[in-house]
């Protein structure tokens, strides 16, 4: 039984993993955004949505994010 435990929390681990990569990978392009516009306040909403979509289409077509 414990056995289990260990592989479930190593399968979880590997997720959360995962997703704080994927974040990472979303903020650093979202500030970039905001960059790319002179640093104009209020778009932060708009400037990470945009990013999750460039992150996610990048991953799907198998590219390394590395700009907006």
């Amino acid at each position: 039984m414990s056995e289990y435990k260990t592989v479930k929390k190593s399968s979880s681990a590997g997720n959360q993993q995962h997703d704080e990569q994927f974040y990472a990978k979303v903020a650093k392009k979202a500030y970039a955004l905001f960059e790319l516009r002179g640093g104009d306040h209020g778009h932060d909403v708009d400037d990470w949505l945009e990013a999750e979509r460039l992150v996610v289409e990048e991953l799907r077509q198998g590219l390394r994010p590395e700009r907006p």
